[in-house]
């Protein structure tokens, strides 16, 4: 893309956030902009409806652009962060013959890293900071250096600067170029970590005061979940989980195996109300014998188990058991 040397000004303001906003009477006013951004166009005012609905088209294809630019220089920071400050591994399998613990090379596998319950619950408190840090602090001040680049670099190619104009705060000082990068990032990567978090964890972070399940939570219309405001080591957050009224246990050696999370998390549940560890074994001991003994004389090898409920002790504390979702 060639453009001379001339001084190549815009406004700070010149995309909107939405291409709803890109309207005709948008196009009226920025379109002595349309020739900065394509070499094909000569004049710097337009003669027909048909120049305001291409400039129109233009500015959706820049606006696609800076959206898919940031959205990857933001995936490739939290690889990065979680690499290079949390030293976070794939989980290696028994089988694995590999010596050396592998690295995400992507974000799905970052996102496969935080939302597995093992890792999760090691160390829940610490690992909630973590995984706020990647899905928000990376955006925050003295942390989004690398979407300052993405936005100069994206300028440069362009071979284009800002005028700014009516800055009153310090947020209108950042361009459109910034703002389309990080508000498409911050909502694609959250959407992608809260969906695997209710998934498999059964809870999620937000930073919205005003998150649509937090409201619902107020008005009664999800009292099956509860929230926590918390400080985060790079901001606050909130997180909302399941209420811990009803544990589903497994009830066979296999169904332990597979859902040894969801066991020890209720375990954990049990310790955390007041049941003393003998206590919790013997708990537990009644209940597999009773369903053991059940299972056997009522249904065969080949018949489902159903599976039995119970509750720890003080219903009122407020943790869930890792795979439970259903937000």
């Amino acid at each position: 893309m060639e453009y001379s040397n001339i001084q190549r000004s815009i406004d700070s303001d010149l995309l909107p956030m939405t291409e709803k906003q890109l309207t005709l009477e948008w196009a009226k006013l920025t379109y002595t902009n349309f020739h900065l951004f394509d070499k094909h166009v000569t004049s710097t005012s337009y003669s027909s409806n048909e120049d305001l609905q291409q400039w129109i088209l233009k500015a959706k294809s820049l606006m696609k652009d800076i959206k898919m630019k940031g959205s990857h220089a933001g995936r490739n920071e939290v690889v990065r962060v979680a690499c290079t400050e949390y030293n976070l591994y794939l989980p290696q399998k028994t089988a694995d013959f590999i010596s050396d613990p592998q690295k995400p090379l992507n974000i799905q596998e970052v996102v496969a890293i935080v939302s597995n319950p093992e890792w999760y619950y090691t160390n829940r408190l610490f690992h909630q900071n973590v995984i706020h840090h990647l899905v928000y602090g990376i955006t925050r001040k003295t942390n989004n250096l690398w979407l300052i680049d993405a936005e100069r670099e994206w300028l440069d190619t362009h071979q284009v600067t800002y005028t700014y104009t009516n800055c009153t705060r310090i947020t209108d000082s950042r361009g459109f170029v910034y703002k389309l990068m990080n508000s498409t990032f911050s909502n694609t990567i959250t959407k992608m970590f809260k969906r695997a978090m209710v998934s498999k964890l059964g809870e999620y972070i937000t930073v919205r005061d005003k998150d649509q399940m937090i409201l619902k939570i107020d008005n009664g219309e999800r009292d099956d979940l509860v929230y926590e405001p918390r400080s985060f080591k790079h901001g606050k957050g909130i997180v909302i989980s399941k209420k811990c009224n009803d544990i589903i246990l497994p009830q066979t050696t296999t169904d332990i195996v597979m859902k040894k999370c969801q066991l020890s998390m209720w375990v954990k549940q049990c310790i955390s109300s007041g049941m003393t560890w003998p206590q919790v074994c013997t708990k537990l001991k009644t209940i597999y014998t009773q369903e053991y003994q059940l299972y056997t004389t009522n249904h065969t090898f080949s018949t489902p188990m159903m599976m039995h409920k119970v509750k720890p002790v003080n219903t009122n504390h407020q943790q869930l058991e890792n795979n439970e979702s259903g937000m």
